[in-house]
This record gives structure tokens, sequence and C-alpha cells, in this order.
């Protein structure tokens, strides 16, 4: 019965090409707890030569809004859970999914542009999206689906920036060289992208995280009073939505106090 009641509700707001869902997810996750997990269920979706798997989290009753959930790098869709249970608090359902190559729930080679793809992908299976919201290097991920989709909220945390020379690049050697290159980050069009979009936008980073250096390059790992930190993002991306929030009136900024770049953990606290 639970299984036909989730699919149900998998057909009212996702494609009715799904025709299988499930209570547990069928790959191992890197953060998955059953308590965390009611009202909610697990699908694959085929994507030729592999296959990735999404969560679809609800709330009683008829939710108000539907939000597109993306991870970032190192992780799974099982990074997302504070997120999930903040919007589900907040009468939004939620679609989470793994992305390729960075995680092991694939053995797929991938790469940005691979995992854009697959995004706009999982965006389509909904009957509707109301929010995206991308952290890390899912918020480059989410920009990408607003060039391509109209967005009514786009919601950014902790935001990377890439070269438009490491979207094609595979993950590994090739990506990290990239990546790693000094101010490399002002070689991308989203910059010019993102100048000219209406529609609106929030941008939430931790304080401790975009830590300035002389280099160009992220702080990486630190530690103030014994206490380690991540700060992934380079200082000048920080400082350019800075920029661009003052200069746009669509988009609000928000710098919260003593958190770094794992602030999702904390979601919950934070005004969204």
């Amino acid at each position: 019965m639970e299984k036909q009641d989730n699919l149900s509700i998998a057909h009212r707001y996702l494609s009715n090409t799904i025709s299988k869902v499930t209570s547990l997810p069928t790959h191992e996750l890197k953060n998955y707890n059953t308590a965390e997990n009611v009202n909610s269920f697990f699908f694959t979706h085929d994507f030729g030569t592999y296959e990735l798997e999404a969560k679809f989290s609800y709330c009683e009753g008829s939710p108000q809004k539907v939000a597109l959930l993306i991870h970032g790098g190192n992780s799974d869709l099982s990074s997302l859970t504070p997120l999930e249970e903040l919007l589900r608090s907040k009468n939004i359902a939620t679609l989470s999914f793994n992305l390729s190559g960075l995680n092991n729930t694939s053995e797929t080679k991938s790469s940005l542009s691979q995992n854009i793809n697959e995004s706009m992908t999982f965006y389509s299976l909904l009957k509707k999206v109301d929010i995206v919201i991308g952290y890390s290097l899912g918020g480059y991920i989410a920009i990408h689906l607003a060039k391509k989709f109209q967005i009514d909220e786009l919601i950014l945390l902790c935001p990377a920036i890439y070269s438009d020379l490491a979207i094609n690049k595979m993950y590994g050697p090739d990506f990290k060289n990239e990546i790693s290159k000094p101010y490399s980050f002002y070689y991308s069009s989203i910059w010019n992208f993102l100048m000219n979009y209406r529609k609106n936008v929030l941008i939430i980073y931790g304080e401790l995280d975009g830590v300035k250096t002389n280099n160009g390059k992220s702080k990486g790992f630190y530690e103030i009073n014994e206490v380690t930190k991540y700060s992934p993002i380079p200082y000048e991306i920080v400082q350019t939505f800075k920029t661009i929030s003052m200069r746009k009136a669509n988009f609000n900024l928000i710098i919260e106090k003593d958190k770094d770049h794992y602030l999702i953990k904390n979601i919950r606290k934070y005004n969204i």
C-alpha cells in the first residue's frame, strides 16, 4: 500500500514515466539516516550507460511549492537532508538527486558539463518547479539551469564559479589543474549572464568562507582558535557577488556570521 501511495504522489508531481519507487535508497549514501526520510521516496533514472538515484521529499497535504536541490562536490543527495527538512517545514516539496562523478553511487567518469545535463534531466521530470537551490558546485550548475529554464526563485548556497574551460574537463587531475589556476574563475561567461539576469536570486555565504589570499586561489582548510574551518571559495568570487548585489535589486546577498563553507549543516537556523 505504501509503495502505491508513493507512486501516486510521484505521478502527481513527476513525469508519468516513473514506474517504480522505493522507500529506501538502492545506492549507499554518505549521510543516510532512515529516521530522516519520513515522507519521502527514491527512484532511479536511466542515463543509458549508467543510472542515477533521486529522492522526492514531501509534506503532509499539498505543498505550496516544489524545489529542485543540487548537491556539491565530493558528496551525494544525502548532504541535502538538513535543507530538505527546512523546506518541508515551510510546506515545500523537494527533489534531490545524485550527480555522477562526485560520489560512489555511479562509476562513470563525469564532468561539469555532464552534471549540468543530468540536472536538466531531473528538472524536466518535475511537472512544476518553483525554486532551484544549488550548494557549492551545485550552485554553479543551478546558474546554468537558469540559463535554460524560467526559474522564479534561484538560491545559491556558497556557490562556486568555474572557468568556461573547466566545464568539459573530466573530474580528476585535468579538472583540478584547471580550477587551481589563479583567478581562473574570472574567465567564466557566467558573470555576464548574472549581470543581465532579471529573476530573483538569493546568495548565502558563511563569513569564514571566501577568505582572502594573495594568490587568486582559495584558502582551503585553516584554523581559528584551534578549530578547523573550510574556505574552498576564492575571496574574489564572494566580492564579485557583493558587487553584483549592490548593483542589481533582484540580487540579495546574505553573509552568515561565524559560518564557513559547511553552513548547510545548520541551514535550519538561517533565513531562507
